[in-house]
């Protein structure tokens, strides 16, 4: 039996959440390469489980060191919030480019520090001259809209 195979079977024996996503590993991974145009929010949960579960297991056989583990989880974390960020600019203003909106990522984010519990905490700001919003709307509505349609996109 190989690390990674006996990381699996222990995976699937003591652990729970591990334990749905090993029987759901198969679909997520047809899901995901199946539908092109999947919606972001459920794209963005099905990437963090077979994500969780890769780490997960890279973890436990050793193939990952803990630097690896916080790292993948960091860079899933920035790309997911851009990804967000992005949509929800996109939605409110079809055909605008992105800018004018960011994210100051804090604590264990900040720090490229993320474990497999983390919550990222971010600071989501806004520039009032350059950020796209629709005809006749306050540009202050419009960032809150956005940032509330970004904490949506995360949480899904």
């Amino acid at each position: 039996m190989t690390r990674i195979e006996d990381a699996r079977e222990r995976a699937d024996r003591w652990s729970p959440f591990l334990s749905g996503l090993i029987a759901r590993d198969l679909g997520t991974a047809q899901a995901l390469a199946d539908d092109a145009d999947m919606p972001l929010m459920r794209r963005l949960r099905l990437e963090r489980r077979r994500l969780a579960l890769e780490v997960a297991l890279g973890d436990l056989s050793g193939a990952l060191d803990l630097t690896a583990v916080t790292a993948r989880l960091s860079d899933f974390a920035d790309g997911a919030l851009d990804r967000a960020i992005a949509a929800a600019i996109a939605e409110r203003t079809p055909g605008e480019a992105r800018r004018g909106f960011a994210a100051i990522a804090l604590g264990k984010q900040g720090s490229h520090e993320l474990n497999y519990s983390s919550d990222i905490d971010p600071i989501l700001i806004y520039d009032p001259a350059t950020l796209p919003h629709r005809p006749r709307e306050d540009v202050a509505d419009a960032a809150v809209r956005i940032a509330r349609r970004v904490l949506e996109l995360l949480q899904g």
